[in-house]
């Protein structure tokens, strides 16, 4: 994963030029004035050439997010400084936990894998945070207000709190998500549910997707659900910019807000919610006020939201829904064992027997769990049983069976 810090990094640049948000007509004229501009990265600032810029969307337009990530480095076991993965996971410690101190981020890097304690020394991490300046700022911002030029260029999200409701005698707490397009306020993706989740953000975000096509920007808070890095590997596969407010700053989403603010006045305070008897039937309640709010004239724009999106001439960018479920696989690395298989989140499977030993990324649905898949081949839940009724296959030489060009594992064959 810490290679995908590095391909994040480079999307962030070329982003707008993907999406068709950056205002140039032309890849020359992108990079011309990308290359002008000083991009903050690992504790420096950095202009990259034009001739950088060009091969970063090249290889996105050929390969996609995999194609900003780095080459396998083939002198994994040589000495070496803290490389650029380091040192973005170092800021990114540091940013989430000003109190943290040097030694308990290097304690918290060897512990993820990020560096060898016999390559890189507690002072080496220390003295590069003591060069950093990590203080707030503590000027207010500028605001202005603005609106989105065409629908799906912006869209606004958040969490609130929804109603208590009371299941079988046990009160539950809820929680309502929600997306709204910048340019029309039509709410484009809302939901309820007992946890405020990044996997239940995503889920609704998915919905909206396949519903509405994908949107340029999405723009969220700092808060866990929105800001996390499977989240912005989506966001890097889709072409989507995903821009994130500063802390404790709510005022910079008013759009949401606004509509959080009105959700609750209209409709949450106007509902007894002890008649509620289930999570399913409050989601029911919340569709029909969602598609009211959209058929109603919005104040500011004169017309309803509804009106405003599909009335609006722009171009759609859809989805299938199996592209979308391949999109939103999330990423996770893991070291096979000695017997060729994995855990993730207390679930065994078992792949190849010649991976074992090694470190893999791994992708999975996480509304599927059942298939996990590496190199593009699926992969099921360990059988003990199945296996103890198996022959064991002795003495395979698996250099002889293995597809160069591609690395994919073929099946053994016995002569």
């Amino acid at each position: 994963m810490k290679n995908d810090d590095l391909a994040l990094f480079r999307y962030s640049i070329i982003g707008p030029w993907i999406n068709g948000t950056s205002g140039c007509d032309s890849i020359n004229s992108f990079c011309k004035n990308a290359a002008k501009e000083k991009y903050y990265f690992c504790g420096k600032y950095y202009v990259f050439s034009f001739s950088t810029l060009e091969k970063w969307i090249k290889r996105y337009s050929k390969n996609g997010f995999d194609g900003l990530k780095d080459k396998k480095r083939n002198d994994k076991n040589k000495p070496r400084v803290m490389d650029d993965d380091i040192t973005i996971r170092i800021i990114d410690l540091k940013t989430q936990f000003p109190r943290m101190t040097g030694t308990s981020i290097y304690k918290k890097l060897v512990e993820e894998h990020y560096i060898d304690e016999n390559e890189i020394s507690d002072r080496s991490v220390r003295r590069f945070i003591e060069k950093q300046d990590f203080t707030k700022l503590t000027t207010p911002n500028e605001r202005k207000s603005y609106a989105f030029e065409h629908p799906n260029d912006s869209w606004q999200t958040d969490t609130t709190s929804g109603p208590y409701i009371i299941i079988k005698g046990l009160k539950y707490k809820t929680y309502i998500i929600v997306f709204i397009d910048d340019h029309s306020r039509m709410i484009v993706g809302c939901r309820a549910f007992f946890n405020d989740t990044a996997i239940n953000m995503q889920e609704v975000l998915k919905e909206a997707i396949l519903n509405n096509g994908i949107p340029r920007q999405i723009y969220a808070d700092n808060g866990g659900p929105y800001s996390n890095k499977q989240l912005e590997i989506i966001c890097a596969r889709l072409g989507i910019v995903l821009r994130n407010a500063r802390p404790y700053d709510p005022q910079s989403k008013g759009k949401v807000e606004r509509f959080n603010r009105s959700m609750k006045d209209r409709w949450m305070n106007t509902i007894n919610w002890n008649e509620i008897e289930s999570l399913e039937d409050l989601n029911n309640k919340l569709e029909a006020y969602i598609t009211e709010y959209n058929k109603t004239v919005h104040t500011t724009t004169n017309k309803t939201p509804a009106d405003m999106y599909f009335e609006a001439d722009f171009e759609v960018r859809t989805i299938t829904k199996e592209d979308a479920d391949i999109k939103f696989r999330h990423t996770i690395t893991r070291k096979v064992n000695n017997t060729g298989c994995i855990s993730i989140e207390k679930r065994k499977y078992e792949l190849d027997y010649s991976l074992a030993g090694k470190k893999i990324d791994i992708t999975y649905d996480p509304w599927n769990p059942e298939i996990i898949y590496y190199n593009e081949k699926a992969y099921t839940y360990l059988d003990e049983v199945k296996n103890s009724k198996k022959k064991r296959k002795k003495n395979i030489d698996y250099s002889k069976i293995v597809n160069k060009e591609n690395e994919e594992i073929l099946e053994y064959e016995p002569e």
